[in-house]
């Protein structure tokens, strides 16, 4: 692919007569800074450097080449300088922007009221010498800026590595999120195939797709409520699953003891957990079969005490408690 350059009015492209004439192409640098000192050298109003933009030898000096091998190349950080430009464009150069303070304070010290005050001064000040006043530092807030254009590039360079280090963990996030779906996809329909679990136990289980499994694995915490009914769930519906995942897949799941526990009744009075209860409750338009024991209620003893604290009758049973309120 033929390179041109990228400079204002230069028409030299690489073909065999600007080899002869010893011209060569060279690419615009990838430091940041130094590719926007050679854009603006360039003269072009609005103009980015792409990956192909290129700027020939023509506008550098001889001192910026190493031609010590057998390619010619240009030594870090050389500029383009050399440039045919018209007379209003010569009168702004890309060295302004290093020697801009020197000549500032040069022309303010050549202005008419810098020379009345010097000729209005009495005394003979020229031997006197005076402290190097030090620049005062910035401290009022950390968000303030600096005058020093070497910080505020560094603020900028380490503001933008930030960025781009957010980026990289948003990306490995989503990654892994998307990773941890797919296994555990993968693991339902692999219980199914080996009929471990039934579509209704797949589908209940769909339902707690979302509760990260690593959580199983903290001991040092309490489980919260999703968990022990994903737990509970998932033990009730498919014991041999629960066991397939628990011993061959060594997930981190609750020991069976543990889920024995949970389903203690927790007021520790006889009967049936109120747990399970509020489970087999859900399930008489699943499946009205599991529900017939709730309807029918078997004859059994029922003892009647008076609970002085609550001040109401409580009816209680080996299986069944039930409440019936003071009359």
């Amino acid at each position: 692919m033929p390179a041109f350059c990228g400079a204002r009015g230069c028409n030299n492209r690489r073909s065999s007569d600007t080899r002869t004439r010893g011209i060569t192409f060279h690419k615009f640098p990838s430091d940041a800074g130094l590719r926007r000192q050679w854009e603006a050298a360039t003269r072009r109003e609005g103009f980015v450097a792409t990956e192909s933009s290129k700027l020939c030898s023509a506008h550098f000096r001889a001192d910026d080449f190493d031609r010590t091998g057998q390619t010619v190349r240009l030594r870090d950080g050389a500029t383009p300088s050399v440039f045919n430009f018209p007379p209003r464009l010569q009168r702004v150069g890309v060295f302004l922007l290093y020697v801009l303070p020197e000549i500032y304070k040069e022309v303010t010290r050549n202005t008419n009221t810098s020379r009345k005050a010097e000729q209005s001064l009495p005394l003979d000040l020229s031997l006197k010498r005076f402290p190097e006043r030090k620049p005062e530092p910035n401290d009022d807030h950390p968000y303030a800026l600096s005058t020093s254009p070497t910080r505020l590039k560094a603020r900028l360079s380490g503001a933008l590595d930030r960025v781009e280090s957010l980026e990289r963990e948003r990306l490995n996030s989503k990654a892994r999120e998307r990773r941890a779906k797919k296994a555990v996809k993968s693991l339902l329909e692999d219980l199914k195939l080996k009929n471990l679990i039934n579509e209704e136990l797949k589908e209940k289980l769909d339902f707690h797709s979302d509760l990260p499994i690593e959580l199983f694995s903290r001991r040092s915490q309490e489980y919260t409520e999703d968990q022990r009914e994903f737990a509970l769930t998932l033990h009730l519906h498919g014991p041999k699953a629960y066991t397939y995942l628990r011993d061959t897949l060594h997930l981190p799941l609750p020991h069976p003891n543990t889920l024995q526990r949970w389903m203690q009744p927790v007021d520790v009075k006889p009967g049936l957990n109120t747990t399970m209860l509020d489970m087999l409750q859900r399930r008489p338009e699943e499946d009205p079969a599991m529900a017939q024991p709730l309807r029918s209620k078997p004859n059994l003893p029922v003892r009647v005490t008076w609970s002085a604290t609550e001040r109401r009758f409580i009816a209680e049973s080996d299986c069944v408690h039930d409440d019936a309120t003071t009359s």
